[in-house]
């Protein structure tokens, strides 16, 4: 675990400055919502727990617009692995540095439509005795960084609209289950908030983490 450095929190803001959309861009181009299927997408994020306390950002619904409390996480870059890409979104979000080593592999969540993978997501956990939260990078979608108490916290990111984000972090905070390899269908892709369907998630064979 590391503490809060300079260096940093400079190199993660140089690093996305350039690449992450401001809000108006990506607020108008969610996927899915025109009926076309892009490239498979990758994503991170982390659930950083303080004794009992849940690091959650305040950003809008990527699909309904509206203010709300999440999990730090986003894209994973070309090249970049996973638990890195959940790293560097922590930080530029929530201004919480921790070293990629340090984040446990707790869920990996893929969308499929039609028999096709189209996103993948892997959910981290680390813990910190570090209090300070602040986002990193300017401008960007993320307005505040707070702890909440696990039980807040589950009822806040509960109101996500996003279920391959949202299920398997309600099951971690609830459970503390680890290892878990979800499966979400995606029902109608022209739809302004897509609908989704699950089963039970099942072990992950694989225990790699990704690192």
């Amino acid at each position: 675990m590391l503490t809060f450095q300079a260096s940093h929190l400079l190199s993660f803001q140089a690093a996305s400055t350039a690449s992450r959309p401001r809000s108006g861009d990506q607020l108008s181009h969610r996927p899915f919502t025109d009926g076309s299927l892009e490239t498979v997408k990758g994503f991170a994020g982390v659930v950083v727990l303080r004794a009992d306390l849940v690091v959650l950002v305040h950003e809008p619904d990527y699909f309904s617009g509206e203010p709300g409390w999440t999990m730090p996480s986003g894209h994973v870059e070309d090249g970049e692995a996973p638990a890195l890409a959940a790293a560097r979104e922590l930080a530029e979000e929530s201004g919480c540095v921790l070293d990629p080593s340090d984040l446990e592999l707790f869920a990996v969540a893929e969308v499929q439509h039609q028999g096709a993978t189209i996103s993948t997501s892997w959910n981290f956990t680390a813990a910190t005795t570090e209090a300070r939260l602040g986002p990193v990078v300017p401008d960007m979608l993320v307005t505040d960084a707070r702890w909440f108490g696990r039980a807040d916290a589950i009822d806040l990111i509960a109101q996500t609209s996003y279920a391959p984000k949202r299920e398997p972090i309600l099951r971690f905070l609830r459970s503390g289950q680890h290892g878990l390899r979800w499966s979400f269908e995606l029902v109608d892709p022209s739809a302004d908030t897509p609908a989704f369907v699950w089963d039970a998630p099942r072990p992950i064979s694989n225990k790699s983490t990704h690192n």
